[in-house]
């Protein structure tokens, strides 16, 4: 099963029964070699490319009609609809259940523009959507986002926190369990994990979700954490020992693929099939660029240029009103909730201490210095800045 990427199914009988009754052939990116998306042909559904959380509509559908056609008629309608009206599914994953919370707990009643007593359904999800796009009666309201929406509805962020951690966007990956995810959330100003897959992989994914033969022994992924971030305890989730390490290493690379317009899904090579040991190449991207441009940047260079990037980013989100206080996940996630442990608070809050302190900047304030921009080459900046906030020199 080529297509090992849709890990938002129920379970994986779901995943091989969708992709091997639909899937046509796999396809990519452009001309990308890894190939990772499954074309699906669904009678009287359209066509449609998708991986991931693509798929997002097959629990409520499963739930709603069972294994039956006319649930993998609303799968597709739910990617098809979506990629037309350019609608996000990754967020429409926690829309679709934070409506049905909603419903549920009496908070939000059936309409015919969208009728939220049949989640799951076609009907449901062709409304949703087509509202949405249109902004047409509750859609105008949703198409700003659940948050946002929740805002407006008594009680909203009861169900909404479920599923929506920080800065608007919807969980991708479990944070509770998982300190580094935590932290790449909170100091992000979107969700992360679209470009930092590799940490993700390496630290959950490929020890405990693929198949062979991109299944990863527990006994090489320590090794390599400790090649790649400094340790092995980067992708231990028992604590949040060297995660700010982890996390810091983990931004720059992401902004370093963004730059070279590379696929966090593949790179940094962290990891490789075609080892003994597993290890990858991690200096791939700097062969890649002197290749192509003939510019030479080694690996500790290109790295360098991502830190740069990432103070210029946070340098913006300063300007937006950014500081330690926002640097923050929502309060629910702080506390027991259905099970699930609470992260603690007090490690948290010290791992973002740690983390700014290894960034070069002011530990209290959550923004770099005059000293670290300045040696970054950003002097420019760090006076843009004084112009609105009160940066400390070192």
């Amino acid at each position: 099963m080529r297509e090992w990427t849709s890990r938002t199914f129920v379970n994986r009988e779901y995943q091989r029964e969708f992709l091997n009754k639909y899937r046509k052939q796999n396809t990519s990116c452009f001309a990308c070699h890894m190939a990772c998306f499954a074309y699906l042909k669904v009678p009287d559904a359209g066509e449609s490319q998708a991986h991931c959380l693509n798929y997002y509509y097959l629990p409520a559908a499963t739930k709603y009609y069972g294994h039956t056609l006319e649930r993998d008629q609303a799968v597709s309608d739910s990617i098809v609809l979506a990629n037309r009206l350019g609608l996000d599914t990754t967020n429409l994953s926690g829309m679709v259940k934070f409506l049905n919370d909603l419903y549920q707990a009496g908070r939000i009643a059936p309409k015919p523009e969208l009728p939220v007593d049949k989640v799951g359904s076609r009907q449901f999800i062709q409304k949703l959507l087509s509202a949405m796009a249109t902004r047409t009666g509750i859609g105008n309201l949703l198409s700003d986002g659940a948050p946002r929406a929740a805002d407006h509805i008594k009680d909203g962020w009861e169900s909404c926190s479920k599923y929506f951690p920080a800065h608007g966007a919807a969980e991708h990956e479990p944070l509770r369990n998982y300190p580094g995810i935590a932290l790449l959330w909170a100091l992000d100003s979107r969700d992360p994990v679209v470009d930092h897959h590799q940490y993700v992989h390496l630290g959950i994914k490929y020890q405990q979700a693929y198949p062979e033969p991109y299944k990863l022994a527990s006994e090489h992924a320590k090794r390599i954490a400790a090649e790649v971030f400094g340790s092995e305890k980067a992708i231990d989730h028992s604590s949040f020992e060297y995660k700010p390490e982890a996390v810091l290493h983990a931004q720059n690379r992401s902004m370093v693929i963004n730059l070279l317009v590379l696929c966090d899904w593949i790179y940094p090579i962290v990891q490789s099939q075609m080892t003994k040991d597993r290890s990858g190449d991690t200096s791939f991207e700097s062969q890649l660029l002197s290749a192509v441009t003939g510019y030479h940047l080694n690996e500790e260079e290109l790295s360098h240029v991502g830190e740069r990037i990432w103070n210029l980013a946070r340098a913006i989100m300063i300007l937006e009103g950014r500081s330690r206080e926002r640097d923050c996940l929502h309060e629910s996630f702080f506390r027991e909730r259905d099970g699930e442990r609470a992260i603690p608070k007090q490690d948290f809050e010290q791992a973002k201490t740690k983390y700014y302190q290894l960034r070069g900047w002011d530990e209290q304030k959550g923004w770099p210095t005059v000293r670290k921009l300045t040696e970054l080459g950003l002097s420019d900046v760090a006076d843009k800045l004084q112009e609105t906030v009160a940066l400390k020199d070192s």
